[in-house]
């Protein structure tokens, strides 16, 4: 494995913190509870490590304020499908269950859980965190761009299953933080200041 450094509680703190934030703000949309089980929580020094998806579907953030990340979603076809259709059906019920619809509640997802993402972050880690639009990535893409800033990031990633009455859909998280701010974050207990 090619982890630059073991897996230590604080970024298992950071990920389960943030992600129980999320959890709850998914809840309140779907009206229904929602859980995560996470299946793995890895850190790599090398972008290669990362497992590059073959098809389904990507929304990219980049992430500024307190520190400078970029943040991945990925989710398998599957998912990606059944979960939309979900969304179609709660909230556009006169609408078919097609591509620009599906689409639309994939990002509207996106934006929720990223948004109450890093509100869990700074619980842990205080300071603004202001996540870009998302941008929609072919799967080849991720990949191209995890190549141009291999030398420069560090990244954390999490498998994930969201879980909504009895249905799972699979996904992973993954979030690249510039060497120095992973350090600070994870390495020591003096983040970076506040600015």
């Amino acid at each position: 494995m090619n982890s630059l450094f073991p897996v230590e509680p604080i970024i298992r703190d950071f990920m389960n913190l943030a992600l129980a934030h999320a959890r709850l703000a998914l809840t309140q949309f779907f009206h229904h509870a929602v859980e995560f089980h996470v299946r793995s929580i890895q850190s790599y020094k090398k972008a290669e490590a990362i497992e590059r998806p073959s098809d389904g579907h990507i929304l990219f953030f980049n992430i500024n304020g307190h520190i400078k990340a970029r943040l991945w979603i990925v989710m398998p076809e599957g998912s990606y499908h059944e979960l939309g259709r979900r969304i179609v059906r709660e909230y556009f019920p006169d609408q078919p269950e097609d591509e620009p619809y599906i689409l639309s509640g994939f990002k509207e997802i996106g934006n929720i859980f990223v948004s109450a993402f890093l509100t869990g972050v700074s619980t842990l880690f205080p300071g603004r965190y202001l996540p870009s639009a998302p941008a929609v990535l072919e799967p080849g893409e991720m990949g191209e761009q995890l190549h141009r800033i291999e030398d420069l990031f560090v990244y954390v990633e999490a498998a994930f299953d969201l879980m909504i009455e009895g249905a799972v859909y699979p996904a992973r998280i993954v979030i690249a933080f510039p060497s120095d701010d992973y350090v600070a974050f994870f390495q020591t207990s003096n983040p970076p200041p506040v600015v």
